[in-house]
């Protein structure tokens, strides 16, 4: 576990009893002192950025930067529940262009997954919410406290997000029987002689995408001369069209 020290004691305390990080609340974000001396100890630590403004805390970021210690900063609203009206998303990419250096979190006071699950699709990688082993509990922050169900819930779609968001923009391996069927190939759209200048009128893209010329073609074909008689519905090849060099399809 890690914890959160509020004072230069518990600060001292904690490393005595060799926590692995120290968590860093929104009240002391901007105790420059303070977090000098747990950055002292040399461990990551995470912080919590509620109530400060970007410029408000560059000089605490300046402090984790010299002291060349891993850390993470969490946007975080402080209020209990935190309603959408003033949750912050845009807070994490604003975290994420002044401070390249961090690791972006979320520290999530709203109710519900919805605010957290977002923060992830915009970069987070770091989700700190108030747990309880049941909401039927008295407490200040049970509001926003998940039950072991809805974290389950949280940490198992984050994941999911998180795996997507590093997907590029390319056709995936499992979808290639799917492109193969639902493309269109060129296909002449009424029988035309040997010889015959092709027009727009005389051809057009009918699935399954499995002929030699993709629709992204169409206009390259428009003015070739065909080398044979084709039939409607007949799917073109490159050696139809005189004068026109084979492309791949995309």
């Amino acid at each position: 576990y890690i914890s959160t020290p509020f004072s230069r004691a518990a600060a001292d305390f904690l490393n005595d009893i060799g926590v692995s990080a120290f968590k860093i609340g929104s009240g002391e974000c901007n105790h420059v002192p303070l977090i000098r001396h747990i950055a002292s100890f040399g461990r990551p630590i995470i912080m919590s950025t509620g109530m400060q403004t970007i410029d408000g805390m560059r000089p605490s970021v300046k402090a984790l930067d010299d002291s060349g210690v891993d850390y993470a900063l969490l946007e975080c609203t402080n209020l209990y529940p935190s309603p959408p009206e003033i949750v912050s998303l845009q807070g994490i990419t604003e975290l994420k262009s002044a401070f390249p250096r961090a690791v972006i979190g979320f520290s999530d006071h709203s109710i519900g997954p919805e605010m957290a699950l977002s923060a992830v699709a915009l970069g987070a990688c770091i989700l700190e919410r108030h747990f309880t082993d049941t909401r039927y509990r008295k407490g200040p922050d049970i509001s926003c406290s998940m039950d072991p169900a809805e974290l389950k819930f949280l940490i198992d779609r984050s994941r999911e997000i998180h795996t997507a968001l590093h997907n590029p923009k390319v056709r995936t391996a499992p979808e290639e029987d799917v492109y193969r069927f639902a493309r269109g190939s060129m296909v002449a759209d009424r029988d035309l002689p040997a010889g015959h200048v092709v027009t727009p009128s005389d051809i057009w893209a009918r699935r399954p995408g499995s002929g030699e010329i993709s629709v992204q073609h169409f206009d390259r074909l428009v003015g070739a001369k065909l080398t044979r008689a084709v039939k409607r519905n007949q799917q073109l090849l490159w050696s139809d069209l005189d004068g026109v060099k084979p492309q791949a399809n995309s």
